[in-house]
């Protein structure tokens, strides 16, 4: 990728990814390369002309540190504004631990110590989204069950098995519970219709 021209006419540069401008000032030269011309103030001109140099000339880490950060006070001060990195919440996390060993005895206070949390503030965590431990697991397994009784051939009682329950009667209620069908109602007939026209499982795969 070629750099940008420090001739333009504008001067002023800005990274074409505004979510992570410099992700890491250990590669700032390589990402300096990332850059197009905008339109701004002097300033700003300036501010990026001194990094562009920086990038051409072995400079110390903190000099080019505090270069790189005059650019982005400029930016900010032209009102940019890099959206901070955004890392999956706590319900998300969790679900892909559940859904990593859907037939393992998955306790809240093991989930919670994954996380460096103690069980109340993982319970807190999770409150503020409406849910909690217990609902998530059921819901992971309950789909993960859902999931294998469409596309595999394996005897309901196996599926029950490598979904966590250790009872196949236990696991059948709990899923006519939540599709309001049985389990073999599935495995015979995966297009089961409703009065609405719409497969039960309608709502849970959208």
């Amino acid at each position: 990728m070629k750099a940008a021209e420090s001739s333009a006419a504008n001067g002023s540069c800005l990274s074409r990814n505004r979510s992570t401008p410099f992700a890491n000032v250990t590669d700032w030269r390589a990402n300096l390369a990332d850059i197009r011309p905008i339109s701004d103030g002097t300033g700003l001109n300036e501010a990026f002309a001194r990094l562009k140099a920086a990038s051409e000339t072995p400079i110390p880490q903190a000099a080019a540190q505090a270069r790189l950060e005059e650019v982005l006070a400029w930016l900010a001060e032209a009102g940019c504004v890099f959206a901070a990195h955004s890392e999956p919440d706590l319900t998300h996390r969790v679900r892909k631990m559940i859904a990593a060993d859907t037939a393992k005895n998955w306790q809240e206070n093991d989930m919670a110590a994954q996380f460096s949390m103690s069980v109340a503030t993982f319970r807190r965590h999770l409150a503020q989204k409406n849910t909690g431990f217990r609902r998530l697991l059921a819901d992971v397994r309950m789909m993960r069950a859902l999931t294998l009784l469409q596309v595999s051939g394996k005897p309901v009682s196996q599926i029950a098995y490598e979904v966590g329950y250790q009872s196949p009667s236990r696991f059948t209620a709990r899923f006519k519970e939540r599709f309001g069908v049985l389990p073999s109602e599935v495995r015979s007939d995966g297009t089961i219709q409703s009065e609405s026209g719409k497969s039960p499982f309608y709502s849970e795969l959208k």
